[in-house]
């Protein structure tokens, strides 16, 4: 059974119009110094690595990293984090500043052996470029 041509023109035609319909959602830029949901998730990363890293040494190494030194990584933590998700500027210069001040709050030993996590986790927020994925 053949289909006319006309048919198949409009059904052509039917499916072009409707699939046109839709527009596709507009996609701002982030404002600059705002981070994306995935600069977040990077950053976030290696805040999660830093703490994780102080936890397990403090068990199998207590005298090197303390119960009080995880406690500060863990403030820390908690602070970065709300930090990096709520605020839209000044994160970079409020994280910079924390970063420095649980290092200083860390004993000899842990500050010692953590602060080199710490500075990749400083190298990222340091190298945050605005705007890039």
């Amino acid at each position: 059974m053949k289909m006319p041509i006309r048919t198949l023109v409009f059904v052509a035609l039917a499916t072009f119009a409707v699939s046109c319909t839709k527009t596709p959602p507009v996609v701002n830029p982030p404002a600059p110094g705002v981070l994306t949901p995935a600069q977040v998730t990077e950053i976030q990363k290696g805040l999660d690595s830093v703490q994780a890293i102080a936890e397990l040494v403090s068990v199998a190494y207590p005298q090197v990293v303390t119960a009080k030194d995880v406690q500060v990584i863990n403030k820390f933590h908690d602070a970065a984090t709300t930090t990096l998700t709520a605020a839209a500027s000044g994160w970079k210069t409020t994280l910079d500043t924390a970063l420095d001040q649980v290092i200083a709050n860390l004993s000899a030993n842990a500050k010692l052996k953590l602060t080199p996590y710490f500075n990749v986790v400083r190298a990222a927020v340091d190298n945050f470029v605005p705007g890039l994925p």
